[in-house]
């Protein structure tokens, strides 16, 4: 049953085509046992040569696997990774890849300066501002905002947002940002940004004030009705999680 509800959330804002791919990774993780395809990684790629960024801004870079498609068709790169075991694999595929236009940023985004406590699992790759958890450590916090200044970025932004759960924050820190062309390609996962006590919906609903148009990985144009549908389905079952792409041009 779990299966099915999590196939028809898929449905519901990717399509048949994505559910289908969906369904396969699922069950040759589970019974192979082998890691699946990170779904972002082509959209990334896409969407890079599609349109001429200036920046691409990598928010939650873990070891690089979704900053090489951007990182050489843009002018400036930013790899932002707040978790200390990443940073060493992050540093050497900027170097093995001669990444020269990539700037490595040893922090995480919210709407806020300073620092806060972030789970770092110690069975997986996990790290999140807000899982409950003890097994944290003090990591550095500073805004979107604060970074594009920091750097003088310059858009069109391309901007890639996998931060379990924290996408709600670090949005409202980028409230400037957003006011420029910007492609935003950000997980939404609606327990997690629940559990980071953000309400999904206000997400959704932020963004289209600005401007903001949801589209599906395969560039549908997703409607609010099914969105509020998937949250419904996903606030309270950690397993309903999807890529949405947001653009304001």
């Amino acid at each position: 049953m779990q299966l099915l509800i999590r196939a028809y959330a898929i449905y519901l804002v990717q399509g048949p085509f994505i559910l289908e791919k969906k369904v396969l990774d699922y069950c040759l993780s589970r019974g192979l046992h082998i890691r699946v395809a990170n779904d972002i990684v082509p959209v990334i790629e896409k969407e890079s040569k599609r349109i001429q960024y200036n920046t691409y801004i990598d928010i939650g870079a873990h070891t690089g696997d979704t900053l090489l498609p951007a990182a050489h068709l843009v002018r400036n790169c930013i790899a932002v990774e707040p978790d200390p075991r990443n940073l060493p694999l992050l540093i050497r595929v900027t170097q093995n890849q001669n990444l020269k236009n990539c700037i490595i940023v040893d922090c995480a985004l919210s709407d806020s300066v300073g620092q806060m406590p972030m789970f770092v699992s110690k069975r997986t790759d996990l790290s999140s501002l807000y899982a409950k958890s003890r097994d944290k450590i003090l990591v550095k916090l500073d805004t979107l905002d604060n970074l594009v200044q920091k750097f003088g970025l310059k858009p069109p932004f391309l901007v890639k947002m996998d931060v379990q759960g924290g996408e709600y924050h670090v949005l409202l820190g980028g409230a400037k940002t957003l006011t420029n062309q910007t492609t935003i390609l950000s997980e939404f996962w609606p327990y997690g940004l629940v559990q980071s006590g953000a309400n999904p919906l206000h997400l959704i609903d932020m963004m289209t004030s600005k401007g903001f148009t949801v589209f599906s990985l395969c560039g549908r144009v997703i409607n609010r009705e099914k969105l509020i549908r998937f949250i419904k389905l996903g606030s309270t079952n950690p397993d309903i999680s999807t890529d949405l792409i947001f653009r304001n041009f």
